[in-house]
């Protein structure tokens, strides 16, 4: 027991360290710093909280009201305004299901008919369509206007969720 004690002095003398006080208070400080990083990452990673967003790939949205309900739970979300009669909009709805599969609980994806709430084009001066907005923390940051490959898009979604710092894996 005296040689443990010798030798924990020793260590301790050798940090500078003069006291099991400041040792719990250097080891305590620590473990602030470990958890709050651990914290800072998990934050980041957290872009969508809405079950409903995370279960399944794209939700569509009755109207604003509706929508402004899932900004406040997701971080990113990528929303496709459409009409019934617009053939690009058909086309563009078949890309934005296979993409919202692949990064499916990672952001929002959102589909909203601009026939049922015109609202949502006069917010976010929506002239055409098929117009995809991006929101990211509340805010429109982006709106992709017309027919986009889906290729591109996923690339573009992908790039948007490092920008943002939500996790890809």
């Amino acid at each position: 027991m005296l040689d443990e004690t010798i030798r924990y002095e020793r260590v301790n003398s050798r940090l500078g360290i003069n006291s099991d006080k400041e040792l719990d208070h250097i080891l305590e400080k620590l473990a602030k710093k470990m958890v709050s990083k651990q914290h800072a990452e998990r934050k980041l990673s957290e872009c969508c909280r809405d079950p409903r967003l995370i279960s399944q790939p794209v939700v569509e949205a009755a109207g604003l009201e509706e929508l402004e309900d899932y900004m406040r739970k997701c971080r990113i979300l990528f929303v496709n305004t459409y009409t019934t009669h617009c053939p690009y909009c058909m086309m563009f709805e078949e890309v934005f299901y296979m993409v919202a599969d692949e990064f499916k609980g990672k952001a929002g994806f959102i589909r909203v008919n601009l026939e049922r709430d015109p609202r949502v084009a006069y917010k976010y001066y929506i002239m055409g369509t098929p117009t995809t907005i991006v929101i990211v923390d509340g805010k429109p940051v982006d709106l992709l206007v017309g027919y986009v490959d889906d290729y591109t898009f996923a690339k573009y979604v992908e790039s948007l969720l490092r920008k943002y710092n939500c996790r890809l894996q």
